[in-house]
């Protein structure tokens, strides 16, 4: 009873090949993981921008109260809280001039540039909005197209 060594060879090699192609599909599915987490990690990074904007407003209730003043009450606000307020809606317009950038080479989807349009846009409804995009932007490295996207 002794077996063909063309056979084992025949078997070995079948047996190899099958291995072979497990091993690529996990490699497949390792590589599909890994490139979602750096999606996602990426887009992280594009958001963090903003949630710090988010966090500096949220976080300090003096900035807070100066931003919704500038909404309700322009003409109100004082040299300093108009100050802070264009300082933290310059800081919007860059971030949101960083995100536009990202989105148009393909770096963020769609969902996501949306949602940050829409918050920045609002920031900029304001008086003390408009002003800025006039006074501060306008005379610096106000982007036509992003400004449109914004309006």
């Amino acid at each position: 009873m002794f077996l063909d060594s063309n056979l084992i060879t025949k078997w070995t090699a079948i047996i190899t090949n099958i291995a072979v192609v497990v091993g690529l599909v996990f490699v497949g599915l390792e590589f599909r993981n890994n490139m979602r987490a750096f999606e996602s990690e990426r887009i992280d990074n594009f958001t963090q921008g903003s949630l710090d904007i988010q966090r500096m407003s949220v976080g300090d209730s003096e900035l807070s109260y100066i931003l919704l003043k500038s909404y309700s009450e322009p003409d109100s606000l004082t040299k300093t809280e108009l100050e802070r307020a264009q300082h933290c809606l310059t800081l919007s317009y860059a971030n949101f001039h960083r995100m536009h950038t990202a989105y148009l080479s393909g770096l963020i989807p769609d969902h996501i540039f949306e949602m940050e349009r829409a918050g920045v846009g609002f920031n900029f409804s304001s008086d003390v909005g408009v002003d800025v995009i006039k006074v501060f932007l306008s005379s610096t490295a106000l982007d036509n197209e992003t400004w449109e996207v914004l309006k």
